[in-house]
């Protein structure tokens, strides 16, 4: 419990063509900042895309209803910016599905962690 009140919760978005890692610090899981038009996190995702390039992704995110709104919400901002998106869900209990993203994560906090 000491932990979780001392922790920060970070959005992770990894891209595997480039291999570029995006963090965001959130205040918490899902759409509860709506700050912009289309949410803070929504907004970060799909600037974080525009920027690398690509005109068409695919989303991976795990199961969580709070996260997939959002990928939801995502996939819809870069539809209106012309950006070909579709998403994907992983295996549920099998971290290996989304393993390149579970790297980046443990990536980043060795790196916060370090810092």
């Amino acid at each position: 419990d000491e932990e979780r009140e001392g922790s920060l919760t970070v959005l992770v978005l990894y891209c595997s063509a480039t291999r570029s890692i995006f963090a965001h610090a959130v205040p918490k899981k899902g759409l509860g900042q709506d700050i912009g038009p289309e949410g803070y996190l929504v907004e970060q995702i799909r600037d974080d895309i525009l920027w690398l390039g690509h005109p068409q992704v695919m989303i991976r995110s795990d199961n969580e209803p709070a996260l997939l709104l959002v990928v939801e919400r995502a996939l819809a901002a870069l539809k209106a910016k012309g950006v070909t998106s579709c998403s994907e869900g992983s295996v549920p209990y099998d971290p290996q599905t989304n393993g390149a993203a579970e790297n980046a994560v443990r990536l980043l906090k060795g790196s916060v962690l370090d810092w």
